[in-house]
């Protein structure tokens, strides 16, 4: 049975640690027959081969390739996650609860590729609510009430994934009275033709105002459809969450074609920008992207605009590290002695000596 393990993550990979404790390195290497080397943790080997970590059974280092693939899955595939209302609520999500609570949220959500943009656009997405989005954050219900609308997602989406978006979807169109939207392909499809169009950034503003529109049945393939469709929300005293991820499915030359540079940039400054300035807000916005491909698309400042959403970044630090693996043990395997509510409150020491395998596991 393996015994009690510490979680420690960085670099989007998993590291299994057992603290204290000296080990027989020949002895390892023949019995396992895998290259290993010392890393920055006290008692943690690493397989540069295979790319895995080994931790302590009975005193021996074990090699534990499934749990440690298992776990680093559900990190880097977070689409295949089962879903429910449960999360982990990290700090940028924090900050964007707390900062957005009383309008609705215009942000740019950047983080490197693995680091769980896909993951928080579908916990978003699920809520189907900007309100209900904030009171699972942040415990209280008195946020504005602002329907979310998926609009582009990533198309490596697993069949659990696909239908969260699309249930969120038709309810926005019941929400909306309005049916007959683009489907994503479509949408896609408009975005190329602009590239081929070769849009200047004005006109690709009002080309993702237009998707936006389309995406959720609004005067579908009518030109300014967009701000059309901001002025119909504030008439009718109603409000949306415009939501995009899987840019990188659409954006794959970014560092050298500049059409495709000056349609990202459009959607990263100036349709949050204009959307920023109408009066009662009634569209807002969430893009999720990596940050390589902001800093390809954005020339001029780019420091400024990661400065400006630096708080909603999705990055970890070692204890936002462990509490999302420890959370991802209990969710999945039941592994760790502790409820989700008490993950926010408790330090990394704390939840290094909570951490713990599943009593039975096998490598």
């Amino acid at each position: 049975m393996f015994k009690r393990v510490i979680f420690y993550l960085t670099d989007s990979k998993v590291y299994h640690i057992i603290p204290g404790g000296e080990y027989d390195y020949d002895k390892y290497r023949t019995l396992c027959g895998f290259h290993y080397r010392r890393v920055k943790r006290p008692n943690l080997y690493y397989d540069a081969k295979l790319g895995t970590h080994y931790f302590e059974q009975d005193g021996e280092l074990v090699y534990s390739r499934r749990l440690c693939k298992r776990c680093t899955e559900r990190l880097n595939q977070a689409e295949k996650i089962p879903f429910n209302l449960e999360f982990l609520a990290i700090s940028p999500l924090r900050n964007l609860a707390v900062d957005f609570s009383a309008k609705a949220p215009i942000a740019v959500i950047v983080g490197a590729k693995g680091s769980g943009k896909t993951y928080t656009f579908l916990q978003t997405t699920l809520r189907q609510d900007w309100k209900t989005f904030v009171a699972n954050v942040i415990g209280t219900d008195t946020a504005v009430s602002a329907h979310i609308a998926p609009i582009l997602q990533s198309r490596n989406l697993g069949d659990n994934a696909k239908s969260i978006v699309e249930n969120t979807r038709n309810r926005t169109l019941e929400y909306l009275d309005l049916d007959g939207p683009l489907d994503t392909a479509l949408l896609v499809d408009h975005v190329r033709n602009g590239l081929d169009q070769n849009l200047h950034e004005g006109q690709w503003r009002e080309r993702w105002l237009d998707i936006i529109a389309w995406g959720i049945g609004f005067e579908t393939n009518q030109d300014g459809a967009g701000q059309n469709l901001v002025q119909s929300l504030r008439d009718q005293r109603k409000s949306i969450v415009a939501i995009f991820d899987g840019l990188e499915d659409i954006f794959q030359n970014l560092t050298s074609d500049t059409g495709q540079q000056v349609a990202l940039r459009s959607l990263l400054q100036d349709v949050p920008e204009w959307l920023g300035q109408q009066p009662g807000r009634p569209v807002g916005l969430l893009v999720f992207v990596r940050q390589d491909m902001l800093l390809n698309a954005v020339i001029q400042n780019p420091g400024q605009l990661l400065a400006r959403y630096e708080p909603y970044a999705l990055k970890w630090d070692s204890e936002e590290a462990l509490r999302l693996v420890a959370w991802i043990s209990l969710r999945a395997d039941k592994s760790v002695d502790l409820r989700t509510e008490q993950l926010q409150d408790i330090d990394a020491p704390g939840l290094v000596g909570q951490a713990q395998t599943k009593e039975g596991d096998k490598a």
